[in-house]
């Protein structure tokens, strides 16, 4: 597959450890930017003795002090969440810091996330604002947009660490897998008696969705991120290939699963797990996916955006939670969205937007 940045090939060198790559990107550091790598690469400058640029040292130990930050907000929402009886588990960052590296560090997270029961929702929230944490926003308009269309209701804490609790999941992936991933979920009674832990397969489909929700260019964090859950399955000798292809066959996401598998293979070539999974899940691709994948291949995978991905899977009927609505929402977006843009300018549309809606 066309990267289309030549960069990532050396990045994917350097995150191996490679002393060549680690020395071209230190005499020019400004082609990590953007990458959210500096403290994975200075952990492996450090150990091959290439002399590493003081400003990823320098990343490297904020990460460190904001993962001590987002570990105590965890464990304080984790006891919350444990008082209110509400089943959660972390995701994101939030569970694979810990889990599939190092070093926590060397996955730079910005707030909590942690998916819980929806049927709890409404007991979390009380007993979190009980504790003092803070809710970002708190009006109708976003609270109906949050029980209709969105996914996670945001609060922060006493250190301003920013907790999204996810009721569900995104509006490209089908409405009941956020609740099967915790169904499936393991006991995870080191963070609290109500908390789960994801399967090694569901944390890679949740991984590899997520990818495409960034606009390009996309981080080579999400691109290492898959490397690093197949390298973790292979040290625990957690079978990743056969629950993955199942979780995408059940879900519909076969196809954004699939060629996030194929961008890391491309910069991982030797992996298996993520060849015989991108090779796999192209097998039930529909002919709509087939000419996104094409496209990437033409063209480089920053030009494919995640417009493209959701359309190319509405036209295949693919099941997702959003559906059709993804596409007018670009258009006419929710009033809530329109107020958070714009919180100083009530011009007629929003006016009349919002008076539909309360």
């Amino acid at each position: 597959m066309r990267l289309g940045d030549p960069t990532l090939a050396t990045l994917a060198r350097a995150l191996d450890g490679d002393a060549d790559a680690l020395g071209t990107l230190a005499h020019a550091p400004e082609r990590i930017k953007g990458h959210r790598i500096a403290s994975a690469l200075a952990a492996r400058a450090r150990a091959v003795g290439v002399e590493l640029p003081a400003a990823w040292q320098q990343t490297r130990y904020r990460a460190a002090a904001h993962h001590l930050l987002l570990d105590a907000a965890l464990s304080g929402a984790a006891r919350e969440l444990e008082r209110a009886g509400v089943s959660f588990a972390p995701i994101k960052g939030s569970d694979l810091a810990h889990r599939i590296y190092a070093s926590p560090d060397e996955r730079p997270s910005g707030d909590v996330d942690l998916l819980i029961d929806a049927a709890g929702f409404e007991a979390a929230r009380q007993g979190l604002l009980d504790a003092g944490w803070r809710a970002v926003t708190d009006d109708p308009l976003t609270e109906r947009y949050l029980r209709d269309e969105g996914y996670a209701w945001q609060a922060t804490g006493r250190d301003d660490v920013l907790l999204e609790l996810h009721v569900r999941l995104w509006g490209m992936v089908p409405e009941a897998l956020g609740a099967s991933l915790l169904n499936e979920a393991s006991d995870a009674p080191d963070i609290a008696s109500t908390a789960r832990r994801l399967t090694l397969a569901g944390a890679f489909v949740l991984a590899a969705v997520h990818t495409w929700l960034e606009p390009p260019p996309r981080p080579m964090l999400r691109w290492w991120e898959l490397e690093r859950l197949c390298a973790h399955g292979e040290k625990t000798e957690h079978d990743l290939v056969t629950p993955v292809l199942e979780l995408c066959e059940r879900f519909d996401l076969s196809f954004p699963v699939g060629l996030a598998c194929r961008v890391s293979a491309t910069l991982w070539p030797r992996n298996e797990t993520l060849i015989t999974l991108a090779s796999r899940l192209e097998e039930s691709y529909a002919w709509s996916e087939r000419r996104v994948l094409a496209h990437a291949d033409r063209s480089g995978i920053e030009r494919t955006p995640l417009g493209s991905i959701v359309l190319a899977r509405l036209l295949a009927g693919r099941d997702s939670r959003a559906g059709w609505r993804s596409v007018w929402r670009r258009l006419w977006p929710h009033p809530a969205i329109v107020a958070r843009a714009t919180p100083n300018t009530w011009t007629w549309p929003r006016r009349r937007a919002a008076s539909l809606w309360q």
